[in-house]
């Protein structure tokens, strides 16, 4: 009879067994995180916020000018890509193309639209234009036309553009405007129109004169153009505030776009073009005190006092809009575009208020201007 320790062993032994003759369990397999989606700048109005823009400002007894409208995106744009963008709109007229003047907003358009054409005809660095006028040719630098239309807001420039371009790279299913994803926008006919007539020009851009591009020793002719798209504006230029900040969005963040998403403005070391059109938009204008620049370039001063603000306004008559790209700290990117009747500087009150909300995390809270230390607004 066995004795009872070495019963004891043996009922131990066997408990046992099933345990060492298991199979060690593999660790987990860590889960590959899935990549983030590449967000693009063509957002959904049912994304877009229609009370909290509002609200915030008429917190700070914000009393707007007469046709005030406002649109305002936050983004998290690191260099591969935009992973976070949020919308808002002051009263959900940001995407509405009519009840205001957009003015010279539009040659940020005409500007994108005679860079692609250029690029397509071989010239990404650029190179002189030579028209065939009715009155004899004339010759500009395009680097010239781009600096004036844009930082100089200088009307013929801008015409001078459009004609570049042609109606049609503007317009229709392929055009730029639509491939950047605008729907209500178009520029149909030229402004100052009685200088522009007085060159013998039509007001119409629908047919554009033949032009030579020149670069050293290459030369290519473009020969006049007739446009067949047919945009449903009946205005000098048509847009909204939305399209201008997603053309925008579109010019400021290229290299974090999908591939599929970009307009044709160069890749890696190919965009002189596209350098020369951000360095435009960001030189401060010396002619007249810019209120709405200043608000947003003292809030996000930068590094060495490099300007973070990239802007393109607009003044005809009472109306006055501006279109703007701001660099926040680190990843953080900031549209805004906003427009009200009233003169030259019926938007800055509206401007410091909305540089301060966007400082302050209040739109996003943890996608603002805050630093580590906890001091507001300093870009990179």
């Amino acid at each position: 009879m066995p004795r009872p320790h070495t019963l004891l062993l043996v009922a131990s032994l066997w408990t046992a067994l099933p345990a060492l003759a298991a199979p060690k369990a593999k660790p987990p397999v860590a889960e590959t995180p899935a990549p983030f989606a590449h967000l693009t700048c063509d957002w959904r109005p049912e994304d877009v916020d229609t009370t909290k823009l509002a609200a915030i400002l008429q917190a700070r007894n914000f009393h707007p000018p007469p046709n005030f409208r406002a649109f305002v995106a936050v983004l998290d744009a690191p260099g591969d890509g935009i992973r976070q963008l949020q919308a808002f709109d002051w009263d959900g007229h940001g995407d509405d193309p009519t009840g205001w003047n957009p003015a010279s907003t539009v040659k940020i358009f005409s500007s994108v639209g005679a860079i692609e054409e250029l690029r397509a005809r071989g010239f990404g660095r650029g190179g002189d234009v030579v028209f065939d006028y009715p009155h004899g040719k004339r010759t500009f630098s395009f680097a010239q036309l781009l600096w004036l239309a844009i930082w100089e807001s200088d009307n013929i420039a801008h015409d001078r553009l459009m004609q570049i371009a042609g109606f049609d790279r503007l317009h229709g299913p392929t055009g730029v405007l639509a491939r950047a994803g605008l729907v209500h926008s178009a520029v149909m006919r030229a402004y100052q129109t009685r200088d522009w007539e007085a060159e013998g020009h039509s007001r119409s851009f629908q047919d554009t004169p033949g032009f030579t591009l020149k670069a050293g020793k290459k030369s290519v002719n473009v020969p006049p153009r007739q446009g067949e798209a047919t945009p449903a504006c009946r205005n000098a230029a048509c847009t909204s505030l939305q399209e201008l900040s997603r053309m925008m969005c579109v010019v400021m963040l290229h290299e974090q776009l999908p591939p599929q998403h970009r307009l044709d403005l160069g890749e890696g070391k190919d965009t002189a073009l596209l350098k020369q059109l951000r360095e435009a938009l960001r030189t401060k204008r010396t002619k007249h005190p810019d209120g709405t620049w200043q608000a947003f370039a003292d809030a996000f001063p930068g590094k060495r006092k490099a300007s973070q603000v990239y802007k393109k306004g607009g003044l005809a008559g009472n109306w006055v809009s501006d279109n703007l790209f701001i660099r926040g700290p680190g990843n953080r990117r900031y549209l805004v575009a906003f427009s009200a009747r009233g003169g030259r500087n019926a938007l800055d009150h509206a401007a410091r208020l909305i540089a301060e909300v966007l400082t302050r995390d209040e739109l996003v809270p943890g996608v603002g201007g805050k630093r580590k230390d906890g001091k507001m607004g300093r870009g990179r």
